[in-house]
């Protein structure tokens, strides 16, 4: 009769375990996956990329610094977190009215800024080839995917300002 009872517990364990692994690997399909960005890994990344004249002008530690600046920038917007708890990037993320979006032109507007408030001379051209290619970066690791289309207006109608007009 004991044996009975082995036979039991042990085919309730096997079953409980199955349950489990199935559940979790079905948990883990759905999830997106996380890329993490490594600032010395983008730093490495950019730098070997960087053109003869760009790369005359800015040692490694500007690149680094403009990356950084660039992801605390991103964080403000919310879009980009240092961690999972953070508040700063959810708290611009849920005070957003509309679809997050980073202008380029205001990322190298507050660049130039900080790097004036830092004292590095930096050419506003060296910003955009470093953000041009920490966007190439972000692409490999899997951080953007492919651009958003442009929302539909109200009622599924284009956008009146010609945006997506395929002729004349």
């Amino acid at each position: 009769m004991i044996w009975l009872f082995g036979a039991v517990a042990a085919l309730l364990v096997i079953g409980i375990a199955v349950f489990a692994v199935n559940a979790t690997t079905r948990g883990l399909a759905r999830s997106l996956p996380v890329s993490v960005y490594d600032l010395a890994e983008a730093t490495d990344f950019v730098c070997e990329r960087l053109p003869g004249e760009v790369a005359e002008r800015l040692d490694r530690d500007d690149v680094e610094s403009l990356l950084a600046w660039n992801l605390t920038w991103l964080r403000s917007r919310g879009l980009a977190t240092f961690g999972r708890v953070d508040l700063i990037a959810e708290d611009a993320a849920r005070d957003a009215t509309g679809p997050i979006v980073a202008d380029e032109d205001d990322a190298v507007d507050a660049l130039i800024e900080r790097a004036e408030y830092e004292g590095i001379p930096v050419d506003p051209v060296d910003v955009v080839v470093v953000l041009d290619l920490d966007a190439l970066y972000l692409r490999a690791i899997g951080a953007v995917g492919e651009a958003v289309p442009e929302p539909l207006e109200e009622g599924g109608n284009e956008p009146e300002d010609g945006a997506g007009d395929d002729g004349p």
